[in-house]
């Protein structure tokens, strides 16, 4: 609250921010820091305060949800990720870190489910077929994670699990 207190009395910028959007990448940055630092924790309430000034935008949501999957408050991360997805059905984002939150809790039906989505949207975002295809990888469909994986790298994919898998 002092933070932003503090900025909103000193820079002239802010005042001008009638978006917000300025304002909620400073929060936003300062969220980033402590968990750059593994403070998960402190880096909550930045990232909060800056979804109230650009709610709309979801690579804060998407960092947000991140901080609460690190701290293993799972179910807060896909509320927040799938309040997103309502506001915005084809962020490919949200629907990559939707899959993944659900591949690392196990959950491995619905973490399919959103990479699908995700490829729905963009067939060639290379995130959700690299991820896909190490998925399909581990469940033995060696043939469709093949195709998937080679795709991924095809298109500029630098992950050495996806060569090593081809």
């Amino acid at each position: 609250e002092k933070l932003r207190e503090y900025l909103e009395e000193h820079f002239v910028v802010l005042k001008l921010d009638t978006s917000g959007i300025a304002t909620a990448y400073i929060f936003r940055t300062r969220g980033l820091i402590y968990s750059n630092r593994g403070e998960w924790n402190e880096a909550i309430e930045p990232y909060q305060t800056a979804m109230e000034y650009a709610p709309t935008q979801s690579y804060i949501v998407v960092e947000l949800a991140n901080n609460y999957a690190v701290l293993d408050e799972t179910d807060t991360a896909i509320q927040l990720l799938t309040d997103a997805l309502e506001r915005n059905p084809s962020d490919t984002a949200v629907l990559f870190k939707l899959a993944t939150t659900y591949q690392s809790n196990g959950n491995v039906e619905r973490a399919y489910e959103y990479y699908s989505r995700c490829l729905d949207v963009d067939r060639n975002n290379m995130l959700c077929l690299s991820w896909l295809g190490g998925l399909q990888w581990q469940d033995g469909d060696f043939a469709t994670a093949m195709v998937n994986l080679k795709r991924a790298v095809e298109l500029g994919s630098k992950d050495p699990v996806d060569f090593w898998q081809l």
